[in-house]
């Protein structure tokens, strides 16, 4: 098991760290980072998303945060962040715009850093208000004609994820690496799915009666 790697923070001649290459092309004003936070590191070629904090390039000298992911998830993010969350009556990031990177079919986010008390789950307070800007966002989102831009994600969606896991299930059942223990939850999960699966006409009268939202 893989130990997950903690924050850390590169200092010096930034210019040539492929966060700050990707924003100086975005924006073109020569300004390099102070420093770079990396906040979740990229582990090889399989697994190439990052997250970086970078110090001094937002206005007024904020930090900015640049998230290096898949060019379809990164296009869409920044189409909600762009299109979508202004229109709203919920205080959102401000995008400071996508490029494509130049190794592989990944794009660079820019987006101003989230600051202030860091939410806390034990807190009343700090769930309340979750649920309050969770709330808000899907009951003000629902007449946005900008929502067909999104992909759908309605019961016809999970329905095939939840095919997939059962047939993942299936498949990998006899896996001689498995424990007892191992088959014991897999066939536990098998059972809960095939319930969910036998009610799934119910569960899309439930959801045809609902209006189309932005959800988190």
């Amino acid at each position: 098991m893989s130990k997950r790697r903690t924050p850390y923070v590169l200092v010096g001649d930034l210019s040539a760290h492929p966060a700050a290459m990707a924003w100086s092309r975005l924006h073109g004003n020569g300004r390099t980072p102070k420093a770079i936070h990396v906040l979740k590191d990229p582990r090889g070629k399989s697994h190439r998303t990052g997250v970086f904090r970078l110090e001094n390039l937002g206005p007024a000298g904020a930090a900015v945060i640049a998230k290096r992911c898949r060019g379809e998830g990164a296009q869409l993010e920044h189409r909600i962040y762009e299109n979508i969350l202004p229109q709203l009556s919920i205080v959102g990031l401000r995008s400071h715009g996508i490029v494509a990177d130049l190794d592989g079919p990944y794009s660079w986010l820019f987006l101003e850093e989230a600051t202030g008390t860091e939410y806390s789950h034990d807190d009343v307070a700090h769930r309340a208000l979750a649920a309050e800007f969770l709330a808000t966002l899907h009951s003000s989102s629902q007449t946005l004609e900008d929502l067909s831009q999104l992909p759908d994600r309605g019961p016809a969606h999970y329905r095939l994820l939840l095919e997939a896991a059962q047939d993942s299930i299936a498949k990998n059942a006899s896996n001689p690496a498995l424990t007892e223990d191992d088959i014991g939850t897999l066939q536990t999960l098998a059972s809960r799915f095939d319930r969910l699966a036998s009610r799934w006409g119910a569960l899309e009268t439930v959801c045809s009666r609902m209006p189309d939202t932005l959800v988190h």
